[in-house]
């Protein structure tokens, strides 16, 4: 059914709805983006910190031979959990523009309330990507405690 054949009770109730929709929606592009910013500082503080503790500590990193394989696992893990957030971002960001096109088409008459919910529900099926990334940082994370513990000096 359109939006125009509706009664104003049923018109009223899908209206709410599409808001409260796409109030969820701009939540989560919202906390995408402050969730990604928290990162970027954590990651570039933790990371100066350890190269200044490492440095003031060790004159040399010759008995550490290991280190560069540790060192490459772990950017290679931060690397990850980066990308997983940049997904996780723009799959959000996906399904809001999408949202807000269908909506527009349903405030227009174009397709009927059934086809809104349809095509939002279609797109709305779980995102693996997110959890692949997130996988192959915890591996390369449990990779180098492995390297470094079978490499550490006695």
């Amino acid at each position: 059914m359109k939006l125009s054949q509706m009664d104003k009770n049923l018109k009223e109730a899908r209206c709410a709805y599409v808001e409260r929709r796409w109030g969820g929606l701009v939540e989560h592009i919202n906390k995408s983006v402050e969730d990604i910013w928290k990162y970027l500082l954590l990651i570039n503080s933790g990371g100066a910190v350890a190269l200044l503790s490492l440095m003031g500590a060790k004159n040399s990193l010759s008995p550490f031979h290991y280190a560069n394989y540790v060192l490459g696992l772990l950017i290679l893990g931060v690397v990850l959990v980066g990308a997983a957030k940049a997904s996780n971002y723009y799959r959000i960001y996906y399904l809001f523009s999408k949202w807000k096109q269908d909506v527009n088409q349903f405030y227009s008459d174009s397709i009927c309330w059934d086809e809104l919910v349809n095509k939002d529900e279609s797109r709305s099926k779980y995102f693996y990507l997110a959890d692949v990334f997130g996988w192959i940082s915890f591996l390369c994370f449990a990779g180098a405690l492995a390297v470094a513990w079978a490499n550490f000096p006695s």
